[in-house]
């Protein structure tokens, strides 16, 4: 979102992530958590529009910040600490997925030149 800063996709050790931060509030838990809460202080970041103006000075710093840990790391502490946030996932992330698997979304069928094929299954699942 162009008015909300941060609000877009960072680069973690193995892979992306993405942030949404909706208010100062939620910003001061996300620069904690990354170690870097002098963020919230600074004149340049303390609130939104701040931060929007400043955008080309703090995303650097942010992306640096997120970049040495690892997504689950992040997805984790950022929950914990009510932050919106999530994983950006390749399709292989997607089919690993516990959800995924459980409701039987991944169909893998025989395909005549191509071998085994894996594709999306219907969400719809009936009882009977």
């Amino acid at each position: 979102h162009p008015n909300i800063v941060p609000y877009q996709t960072f680069q973690a050790a193995d892979g992306w992530i993405i942030v949404a931060v909706g208010n100062d509030g939620q910003f001061r838990k996300f620069v904690a958590d990354g170690g870097k809460p002098e963020l919230a202080d600074d004149p340049r970041f303390a609130t939104n529009p701040q931060r929007v103006a400043n955008r080309d000075v703090l995303v650097p710093i942010l992306a640096e910040m997120v970049r040495p840990r690892t997504r689950a790391q992040w997805i984790r502490d950022l929950e914990a600490a009510g932050v919106p946030c999530g994983p950006i996932n390749t399709l292989d992330d997607v089919f690993e997925d516990d959800q995924v698997k459980a409701r039987g979304l991944r169909v893998d069928l025989p395909h005549p030149s191509a071998g085994e094929v894996k594709l999306v299954g219907s969400p719809i699942k009936m009882s009977a």
